[in-house]
């Protein structure tokens, strides 16, 4: 799942490196600049492929760290989807949307999309706060 152009986090990758643009650089060179230039993308690619294997660890840590809240969770709310579950999760531990977004390389609007149909399977009236409920589970 990677964001277009760059790693998960941020347009500009590591370092301000961007795929893109080192791609683009390459085709401009010539045979020694070109060798340099494709080491640079081959780091890069491992840069990323490292970054995220690490975040699939993290979510994977969060997720294991917390099950007891998902059991409260599901035994209170039964109906509950695993990205509703995981969500709820992120949510709990103080997680921001723009946070959850870089974590599970999703657009901050679908993190929000994913907040409203959270807010109405757990059946909130528009006046509760998610976070503040899902704390106290």
């Amino acid at each position: 799942m990677a964001r277009r152009g760059g790693f998960p986090g941020g347009m500009g990758g590591f370092g301000g490196m961007n795929l893109n643009n080192l791609m683009k650089e390459a085709k401009k060179m010539h045979n020694e600049e070109l060798k340099t230039q494709l080491e640079k993308i081959s780091s890069f690619i491992a840069l990323y492929l490292k970054s995220n294997s690490n975040l699939k660890d993290t979510l994977l840590q969060i997720e294991t760290l917390h099950s007891d809240f998902t059991e409260r969770l599901m035994q209170k709310h039964g109906n509950l989807t695993k990205g509703d579950q995981k969500l709820a999760t992120y949510l709990r531990i103080g997680l921001s949307n723009k946070d959850i977004s870089i974590l599970t390389d999703n657009p901050p609007n679908t993190i929000n999309i994913a907040r409203y149909r959270l807010r109405q399977h757990l059946n909130l009236q528009p006046k509760e706060s998610l976070t503040e409920y899902i704390r106290k589970i």
